[in-house]
């Protein structure tokens, strides 16, 4: 199979999942109407408005926002290996925090029966301080994926959620949508609880359970940036680059995560866009009871698929 014929076959995959979910989307909506008429519930404040969603002041909104927004320099640790400068330069359409046309490389090797990380880690970095770590894909490492910068917007009531909702969804997928969705629950540490598991919910394999370990890791692996909760410096395809880094770890004493944690927490969640909700449903009773759950499980759904699909 030559490179556009995969590119098809992954392609005509991703629409048959999509088509798959507004359908069962809308069996469980269906089938959940008397449920949701005997509960009540709030819209959480949503909007590309730039205000505080009244978790914290929007003066504190605001400086969160500009420690969100800032460029780190090789001066404040930077690298050696990274892929952006700041956390906005990945999240930032249309508004601060929001999602991005940026992608990041993952590859590996399938032996036939397990997924073998890339040399380094499956996360190929796209950029360096010096051009003599830049990283890059090695020979036989032929599974290779872009992944998409994932929104931030609204995620602080993600974070709430408690476990036993989660779990409690998962367990009555399989039922209502007559075994077309089965959600996979995955325990995962809190680093900043010592290690804590709880149910995972954030980045591309669900691999953090809340905003200050998601920040902490991004911080890390998107930016070079050490901090308390994850002092170790990234390599080069497996490769010190400790004769490149001239800053101390932890590069950062925790400060900045817990400013980049306290402004996802504050931000609304994206607004509806009523257009798209008419294409995917056009009986408006329906579509509205659906629309956070195609919002939510379209930005999830591709989060437990093996790398590489």
């Amino acid at each position: 199979m030559n490179r556009n014929e995969l590119k098809a076959t992954r392609n005509s995959r991703f629409l048959k999942t999509l088509f798959l979910l507004v359908s069962t989307v809308a069996t469980l909506t269906a089938t959940n109407t008397g449920a949701s008429e005997r509960q009540s519930s709030t819209e959480a404040p949503a909007g590309f408005d730039n205000m505080t969603n009244g978790l914290v002041l929007q003066d504190q909104f605001d400086a969160d926002k500009a420690a969100f927004e800032e460029r780190e320099l090789i001066s404040d640790g930077l690298g050696p290996v990274y892929n952006a400068q700041s956390c906005a330069e990945c999240h930032q359409n249309p508004v601060t925090g929001a999602i991005s046309q940026v992608c990041e490389i993952r590859s590996g090797h399938f032996d036939g029966r397990d997924f073998i990380e890339h040399p380094g880690g499956s996360l190929i970095h796209s950029r360096a301080i010096n051009a003599a770590i830049q990283e890059r894909v090695l020979n036989g490492y032929e599974i290779r994926t872009f992944r998409t910068s994932l929104n931030t917007l609204g995620d602080g009531f993600v974070e709430a959620i408690s476990d036993e909702t989660l779990i409690e969804i998962a367990q009555r997928q399989p039922g209502e949508s007559r075994g077309r969705i089965a959600g996979e629950v995955i325990r995962v540490p809190v680093l900043e609880a010592g290690g804590a598991l709880r149910v995972g919910r954030f980045g591309w394999k669900n691999q953090h359970a809340s905003l200050v370990s998601f920040c902490a890791d991004a911080y890390l692996n998107e930016m070079g940036i050490t901090s308390p909760l994850l002092p170790v410096e990234n390599t080069s395809n497996d490769a010190s680059v400790a004769a490149y880094d001239t800053v101390p770890d932890p590069e950062n004493n925790g400060e900045d995560v817990e400013k980049f944690a306290s402004f996802i927490r504050a931000t609304k969640a994206p607004p509806i866009d009523e257009v798209l909700v008419q294409l995917l449903r056009p009986d408006p009773a329906r579509c509205c009871s659906a629309r956070l759950v195609v919002l939510f499980v379209t930005d999830r759904i591709l989060s437990r698929l093996p790398l590489g699909q």
